[in-house]
Protein backbone atom coordinates (compact mmCIF):
# COMPACT_ATOMS: atom_id res chain seq x y z
CA UNK A 1 0.00 0.00 0.00
CA UNK A 2 2.88 2.73 0.71
CA UNK A 3 5.10 1.41 -1.82
CA UNK A 4 3.45 2.71 -4.98
CA UNK A 5 3.23 6.55 -2.72
CA UNK A 6 7.51 5.77 -1.73
CA UNK A 7 7.99 5.09 -5.33
CA UNK A 8 6.28 8.05 -6.27
CA UNK A 9 8.27 10.15 -3.73
CA UNK A 10 11.67 8.51 -2.19
CA UNK A 11 11.79 11.60 0.52
CA UNK A 12 8.88 11.23 2.14
CA UNK A 13 10.52 7.64 3.69
CA UNK A 14 12.90 9.91 5.80
CA UNK A 15 10.05 12.28 7.13
CA UNK A 16 9.08 11.70 10.62
CA UNK A 17 5.27 9.81 10.46
CA UNK A 18 4.34 9.93 14.49
CA UNK A 19 4.17 12.63 16.87
CA UNK A 20 7.33 10.86 18.04
CA UNK A 21 9.30 11.47 14.82
CA UNK A 22 9.44 8.50 13.57
CA UNK A 23 9.62 8.07 10.01
CA UNK A 24 8.37 4.45 8.05
CA UNK A 25 11.58 3.31 8.47
CA UNK A 26 11.44 3.04 12.49
CA UNK A 27 7.55 2.01 12.18
CA UNK A 28 8.65 -1.28 9.84
CA UNK A 29 11.60 -1.99 12.18
CA UNK A 30 9.39 -2.25 15.30
CA UNK A 31 6.46 -3.99 13.33
CA UNK A 32 9.48 -7.17 12.42
CA UNK A 33 7.65 -6.30 8.94
CA UNK A 34 11.07 -7.74 6.86
CA UNK A 35 9.51 -7.97 3.43
CA UNK A 36 8.42 -4.24 3.66
CA UNK A 37 11.91 -2.98 5.32
CA UNK A 38 13.69 -4.57 2.91
CA UNK A 39 12.00 -2.78 -0.11
CA UNK A 40 11.85 0.34 1.75
CA UNK A 41 15.64 0.53 2.18
CA UNK A 42 15.88 -0.07 -1.63
CA UNK A 43 14.22 3.36 -1.77
CA UNK A 44 16.27 5.00 1.15
CA UNK A 45 19.94 6.50 0.81
CA UNK A 46 22.62 4.69 3.26
CA UNK A 47 22.31 7.90 4.97
CA UNK A 48 18.63 8.00 5.95
CA UNK A 49 18.96 4.66 7.92
CA UNK A 50 20.71 6.84 10.70
CA UNK A 51 17.92 9.30 10.56
CA UNK A 52 16.42 9.58 14.56
CA UNK A 53 13.24 9.79 16.49
CA UNK A 54 13.01 12.78 18.66
CA UNK A 55 14.51 10.71 21.60
CA UNK A 56 17.56 10.59 19.34
CA UNK A 57 17.05 6.87 18.57
CA UNK A 58 17.58 5.21 15.34
CA UNK A 59 15.22 2.72 13.30
CA UNK A 60 18.21 0.25 14.23
CA UNK A 61 17.60 0.66 17.60
CA UNK A 62 13.84 -0.24 17.40
CA UNK A 63 15.34 -3.49 15.38
CA UNK A 64 17.68 -3.94 18.34
CA UNK A 65 15.11 -3.66 21.14
CA UNK A 66 12.31 -5.83 18.34
CA UNK A 67 15.06 -8.58 18.67
CA UNK A 68 14.81 -9.93 15.08
CA UNK A 69 18.15 -10.55 14.01
CA UNK A 70 17.12 -10.46 10.03
CA UNK A 71 15.93 -7.51 10.08
CA UNK A 72 19.29 -5.81 11.67
CA UNK A 73 20.96 -7.88 9.17
CA UNK A 74 19.44 -6.28 6.57
CA UNK A 75 19.69 -2.81 8.00
CA UNK A 76 23.56 -3.38 8.80
CA UNK A 77 23.89 -4.63 5.30
CA UNK A 78 22.94 -1.19 3.85
CA UNK A 79 24.45 0.70 6.27
CA UNK A 80 27.30 -0.75 8.94
CA UNK A 81 27.90 1.69 10.73
CA UNK A 82 23.78 1.77 12.34
CA UNK A 83 25.70 -0.48 15.38
CA UNK A 84 27.38 1.94 16.45
CA UNK A 85 25.08 4.73 16.53
CA UNK A 86 23.81 5.59 20.21
CA UNK A 87 20.05 6.37 20.71
CA UNK A 88 17.67 7.24 23.61
CA UNK A 89 19.83 8.04 26.69
CA UNK A 90 23.33 7.56 24.52
CA UNK A 91 22.69 4.12 24.60
CA UNK A 92 24.18 1.59 21.87
CA UNK A 93 21.87 -1.04 20.30
CA UNK A 94 23.66 -3.82 21.90
CA UNK A 95 22.77 -1.92 25.03
CA UNK A 96 19.27 -1.67 24.10
CA UNK A 97 18.90 -5.53 23.06
CA UNK A 98 20.62 -6.46 26.56
CA UNK A 99 17.99 -4.40 28.21
CA UNK A 100 15.52 -6.17 27.24
CA UNK A 101 17.20 -9.24 27.28
CA UNK A 102 17.01 -10.40 23.55
CA UNK A 103 19.74 -12.98 23.72
CA UNK A 104 20.14 -13.49 19.56
CA UNK A 105 20.33 -10.24 19.08
CA UNK A 106 23.28 -9.23 21.60
CA UNK A 107 25.05 -12.06 19.86
CA UNK A 108 24.73 -10.77 16.69
CA UNK A 109 25.69 -7.29 17.66
CA UNK A 110 28.44 -8.54 19.41
CA UNK A 111 29.81 -10.25 16.78
CA UNK A 112 29.46 -7.05 14.68
CA UNK A 113 31.43 -5.09 17.32
CA UNK A 114 34.07 -7.45 17.19
CA UNK A 115 34.53 -7.20 13.37
CA UNK A 116 34.84 -3.61 13.47
CA UNK A 117 37.55 -3.99 16.25
CA UNK A 118 38.99 -6.30 13.83
CA UNK A 119 39.03 -4.56 10.33
CA UNK A 120 39.43 -1.14 11.68
CA UNK A 121 42.73 1.10 11.69
CA UNK A 122 45.25 -0.61 14.19
CA UNK A 123 45.86 1.06 17.42
CA UNK A 124 49.01 1.39 18.49
CA UNK A 125 50.70 3.08 22.27
CA UNK A 126 53.49 5.86 21.40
Amino acid sequence: MAEPILKKDPSLASHGISERGETVLHIAAAARSTNFLGELMKLMETGDLELPNIDGSTAFCFAAASGFVEIAKAMREKNPNLPNIRGEEKELPITVAALVRNKAMVSYLLRCGIEYILEGPEITSQ
